[in-house]
Order: C-alpha cells, then structure tokens, then sequence
C-alpha cells in the first residue's frame, strides 16, 4: 500500500479478494478510540458502491475493515472513500481515496 494526502493506493493481483484494513490513528501513531462513530462508504465507482463493505473490526482500537470479493466482472482499477460519523452531533470525518489495483 502506498500513501499520500490525496489517495491511498492498494496494490493486489488480479483475482484477489479486498481484505484491507482502515486504521484511525493520531499523529503519534496511537489508536484513536471511534466508540460512538458509524463508519460508512460514501463515495465510491459503481463496482465497489455495489460489492464493497465496511465495517469496525474493533473500535476502541480505531480499526475497520474493507472487503471487496473479487469476481471476474472486477475492473483493472476502482476508487472508494470512507466516512466515520460521530453519533452524537453528526461530525463526519472523511478518509482520502482509497484506489484499488489488480495487476
């Protein structure tokens, strides 16, 4: 995975599932405990809107995770962002593009 303030590129090969982990974490590198925060897709290319998931793996911790199953019908390259939303005054929190690449 590579990383820079605008997109987050996973690289995978090509008939592997997306299984990739989304971690909330301060400047120091310490988990950021989202007790309290949905976590959703918001945008995303019509492939991962339609077969992408996101859940909370744990918490406390700040650690979610993104499942994709790849199918035949899966394209070369797709894009997804994720928002948390804190439950108790709608606060949202939007993570950059996330571009998955098959190869």
């Amino acid at each position: 995975m590579t990383c820079n303030d605008e997109i987050i590129t996973v690289s995978l090969e090509r008939g592997t599932d997306v299984l990739n982990p989304v971690e909330y974490r301060d400047d120091d590198g310490n988990p950021i405990n989202m007790t309290g925060w949905t976590i959703a897709i918001f945008e995303a290319d019509a492939w991962m809107m339609a077969n992408a998931t996101i859940v909370w793996t744990n918490q406390a911790n700040g650690d979610a995770l993104l499942r994709a199953d790849w199918a035949t019908t899966t394209p070369a390259e797709c894009w997804v962002r994720i928002r948390a939303t804190q439950t108790s005054d709608g606060f949202d929190d939007a993570l950059p593009i996330i571009k998955i690449v098959w190869s």
